[in-house]
Order: structure tokens, then sequence, then C-alpha cells
């Protein structure tokens, strides 16, 4: 990346603030004029020269290691709680402490981010699932499985939220969508990659010597992000004045575009997280077994990495909204077919093409709330974001679990194709043109 003139190039995370020139200063001053009080200027939205490939490749690739360990150490921490002997509501208790703390921490992340930006949030993240991984490993008990999956839970919620503000500081409007889609695209794999090499390393070497294997990818995570070679984009343009001007923690809600991108992407997260839940429940009212239950769920899982690895080549070709509106009525459409699907073949294809819906939103919408966030404010909504998805994540299976108790899971299938539709039917908001300034 080109540095500013008069600069050398630093190795590392420093961050570079270019001054910005006051296009007043331009007019030059007659003799005898009088003075003339000019109006304060207006806040202005700086904008940072875009990371090169490589730069967002890099930092990808640090969130990717560091998933492979938040991933891999859920599996870890269950079974070892199981294999020492803990209760089931301990289990899920500790299952629970994943999301939840991110879930309440994450708007105030996200504000973190904003004024500070990303340097100190990555390293902390990083040193959390670090010492997340390692506390249980040396000392064996549920007091310290708690404390690694809160530790783990809030340094990847610290280490996602620097790498999605990296990219939408370090990329322009064109590029943000493409790039977001390379981060899902990676996510994919580590969310694959991690319960995997737990389960591998629990079998061979036992469930404390698996936890330090999963301390491996956020130590190189650490090591790469200390070495990185590429300037950062600086703090949000004017963030200490927008801090100042922040108010209550869901304030964000008051703005029309942002609370369009809530309810869509609330929409898309509950029919992703309603089918990890139903289908398992739904097979096993068909009397099917566990590894054709597997082989649906599969099918969704499988189809989220084609669509991800796809996106970014046809994000060029189709607007986000666009995506969105399309993508929901897809889910709808699946959802509205699922009562009616008893076969597994009919299953296996509903879930495919669910997944291929509900995983090619993502990258869109988390470039759509970068795009419409207030100035100094685009990780606080980030985060924001992120408290509603881990919410539905917590929320929803406890919510669809007390109705398919009275009613069963098919008129759930229908209900929630329904709400689908109603969100699906809603016209792309109008953008105010300040709103599609490059950020």
């Amino acid at each position: 990346m080109a540095c500013p003139p008069g600069a050398s190039p630093q190795k590392g995370l420093a961050q570079v603030v270019p001054e910005a020139a006051d296009p007043r200063s331009a007019s030059p001053a007659t003799p005898g004029d009088a003075p003339v009080s000019l109006p304060p200027a207006p806040p202005s939205v700086q904008v940072d020269a875009p990371l090169p490939r490589g730069g967002v490749l890099t930092f990808c690739g640090i969130t990717v290691l560091n998933h492979v360990a938040q991933t891999g150490s859920r599996v870890a921490v269950t079974l070892a709680a199981l294999a020492w002997g803990m209760s089931a509501f301990q289990v899920g208790m500790l299952s629970a402490l994943y999301a939840l703390l991110p879930m309440l921490l994450s708007i105030t992340a996200g504000r973190w981010v904003d004024r500070t930006g990303v340097q100190q949030p990555s390293r902390i993240g990083t040193y959390l699932i670090i010492a997340g991984v390692a506390a249980p490993a040396i000392y064996p008990a549920w007091q310290t499985l708690a404390f690694a999956s809160c530790a783990i839970g809030v340094g990847f919620m610290l280490q996602q939220l620097a790498a999605q503000a990296l990219i939408g500081r370090g990329a322009t409007t064109d590029q943000r969508t493409t790039y977001f889609a390379w981060m899902a695209l990676g996510l994919a794999v580590s969310g694959f990659a991690g319960p995997l090499m737990a389960g591998f390393a629990i079998d061979a070497m036992g469930h404390r010597a698996a936890l330090v294997t999963m301390i491996v990818t956020p130590l190189f995570a650490l090591w790469w992000l200390r070495e990185q070679p590429y300037r950062l984009p600086r703090p949000a343009a004017n963030a200490s004045t927008a801090t100042a001007r922040k108010g209550p923690r869901f304030d964000l809600l008051r703005d029309r575009l942002l609370r369009r991108c809530i309810w869509a992407n609330l929409l898309l997260a509950g029919a992703w997280d309603f089918h990890a839940f139903a289908i398992p429940v739904y097979g096993t009212y068909l009397g099917l077994s566990a590894t054709t239950i597997g082989l649906i769920l599969a099918c969704f899982g499988s189809a989220i990495f084609v669509i991800r690895v796809i996106l970014p080549l046809i994000r060029g070709r189709i607007p986000p909204w666009t995506l969105v509106r399309a993508s929901t009525w897809i889910a709808a459409a699946v959802y509205l077919a699922l009562p009616f699907a008893d076969q597994v073949p009919m299953l296996m294809v509903l879930s495919f093409i669910l997944g291929l819906a509900v995983g090619s939103c993502q990258p869109s919408m988390l470039a759509l709330m970068y795009q419409y966030a207030p100035p100094g404010r685009a990780t606080e909504a980030l985060g924001l974001r992120m408290a509603v998805v881990l919410g539905s994540q917590v929320g929803m299976p406890l919510l669809f679990g007390a109705l398919a108790t009275g009613v069963g899971v098919a008129p759930l299938f229908g209900a929630m194709g329904v709400l689908l539709v109603v969100g699906a039917l809603q016209r792309p908001p109008v953008v105010p043109a300040d709103r599609l300034l490059e950020r």
C-alpha cells in the first residue's frame, strides 16, 4: 500500500491519519477585505486508502485461525464436561455462556472499536481465546470450563468485530461485499475444521491434551497479527465526537435504515437457527435414523459453503437488497414446502436450497450495515447486529422448543414461511444521499 508523502512504512499495527485539507483555505484573501466569519466546517467522512488484497486475506486468515479454536473448543469443552462427570444442566450452561456474554457486550465492544481502532481489540480478543483454552487444560474443573466459555466467546466476538471493522474501513463500497464474502467463506471452512480437529485430538490424546492443541491456532494468529506488514485504517472519523453523543445501548434502532437491516438479519438468522433445531425433531418424528438426519443437515452446510465460493462472482451482478429479498423469498418457499416433505431426498433438496438462500446474505447485510451506519458508529452498528443474531441463537431454540411441544414442528414450518413472506414483501428502503458516501 502506498504511504502518504513524507511518511515511512512501518511494520505492524500502525494506523495512518492523513491530514484533511479544508477547502475554504484555498480562497486567497485580498488586501483590504474585511474579516469574514465562516461557519464551522461540517463533519466530513474521510476514506482510508483500501487495503490491498493480500492485507484483506491476511486479516481474514487471522480471524479464521481464531475461529478454529472457538468452534473446536465448543466441542472439547462440552465433551470434557461430560467426561469429567458434570450434569446436563452444567453442560447446557457452558454452551449458553459462549453466546450470552458476547450478546450482552457486543454493542459496547463495537463502540470501543470505533473509538480506538482495531489494534487493541484484535490482540485482546486473541489473548482471551488463548487464556480460555489454556485454563481447563491446566486445571480441569467446572469453574475453569465456565471461564473458558466466557473468555473464548468474548475473545472471538472482539476479534470478529475488529476484522469486520477493518474490512469495512479498508475497502471501497464496491469491494466491501466481496471481502465480507471471503471472510464468510473462511469461517465456513474453520467451522468445519475446528470440531473435526477437536474430535480427532480427543480420541487420540484425551480431553486435556485436545484443549492444549486448540491453543496452536490462536498462538499462530497472534504471531501473524504482530508481524503483518500492512498499514491499518485509522479509528472511525469523528469517533470521539460520535461517542460523546451516544445514548442508550440500543439507540441505533431509532434509525430507519438500520432497523430495516436488523429486521432482515433477524428473519434470515431465525431461518438458519430454526432449521438446525427443527430438522432433528422433524426427522425423529418421521422415524429417520441419526445418520440420515445428519446427512440432511450436511446438505444445508454444504450449500452454505458452495454459495460463499461463488458469491464473489455474482456480487457485481445482483444489488445487495435484491439478493436479500430474493433469498428471503426462497427461504419462505422452502419453509412452506417442508410440512409436505416426508421423503429423505426431498428433505435433502430443500435443506440444500435453504442453505443457498441464508448463506448468501451475511456478506451483503454486513456491507449494508456498515454503509448505513452513522459516521463514527459503523462497528457499533455491526455489534448491534451481532447482539441480535446471538439473541436469536439463544432464544430461538427455547421459543420454538416450547411451541413444538404443544403443536408439533410442521405448523411451525408454515409459521416461519409466512413470517419470511412478510419480510420479503417489504420494498428496499430509500437511502438518503448522505448514506451513499464512501466510508
